[in-house]
């Protein structure tokens, strides 16, 4: 079986989305958050998630991976209390000696991360990377065909709202309803933004005349964290069936839609 030196695993890591790249914020909540090797050791197994939940970290387990790469910290903010879900999926970590590497904002920003493969996915062209997000161009159609497109594309339901064509369309993994974004997306000249998270607020008083696509916060994101295990593949460190991607949806799982 082969297997892959910690250190090596991190060069790997970093040159897909270097630490550098991570908002200020989120510089101390990438690399190994959970670390349970010590500097020498080899790694034989690799799992690769969106969100490390108690679903992820059991079949990680059970997969016998020695590290999860995810794209949220479990432990997002400083805490001096640990409560008892958390603990949970701590407890599955420490008892089968499963390291956690996050890689958040740094591969939000990768040219080959979180809004890069959102804008493969619904069929982006001629992308653009923003500093948040990406942007690009599809064949100019009406909203509700272009809305269905994305549906189907990223499996998900969804809530639009607008009126116009679409022809030029900002992406941003994750939750970008925002006032920042919406102002980049406007400078940009963009009529359509895909994201999630949608506010009233942003509907009433920021939006102009964009059209506004909440896909999810799962759905948008998860399509980075499938490629990334792809492209930890495509480094060849481990055999094929060495390397797992686990989907947990916990999005969609959360909500009842009712029609």
């Amino acid at each position: 079986m082969k297997s892959v030196s910690k250190e090596k695993l991190t060069e790997i890591l970093e040159t897909i989305a270097s630490p550098e790249l991570a908002e200020e914020y989120d510089s101390e909540r990438i690399g190994f958050v959970l670390d349970m090797m010590p500097d020498e050791a080899e790694i034989k197994k690799i799992a690769v998630c969106l969100d490390v939940t108690e679903k992820v970290l059991t079949d990680a387990a059970k997969f016998k991976a020695d590290v999860l790469i995810c794209h949220h910290n479990p432990i997002f903010h400083p805490t001096s209390k640990i409560g008892f879900e958390l603990s949970k999926k701590l407890k599955i970590a420490f008892d089968n000696n499963i390291s956690i590497y996050c890689m958040h904002t740094n591969f939000d920003k990768a040219e080959s991360g979180t809004n890069d493969a959102l804008s493969r996915i619904v069929g982006l062209k001629d992308v653009e990377l923003l500093k948040i997000g990406a942007v690009g161009y599809v064949e100019k159609q009406s909203l509700d065909s272009f809305a269905k497109h994305v549906s189907n594309k990223l499996k998900t339901t969804l809530v639009y709202v607008g009126e116009n064509p679409v022809e030029k369309v900002a992406v941003c993994g994750g939750s970008c309803f925002n006032k920042d974004f919406l102002k980049i997306a406007e400078s940009l000249n963009v009529d359509t933004i895909i994201s999630s998270e949608l506010k009233h607020s942003d509907v009433l008083r920021e939006r102009e005349n964009m059209n506004l696509i909440d896909a999810g916060h799962y759905p948008t994101e998860n399509p980075g964290m499938e490629s990334l295990k792809k492209q930890i593949t495509e480094f060849q460190i481990l055999d094929e069936e060495n390397i797992l991607f686990i989907h947990d949806d916990i999005d969609l799982k959360a909500v009842q839609f009712v029609g």
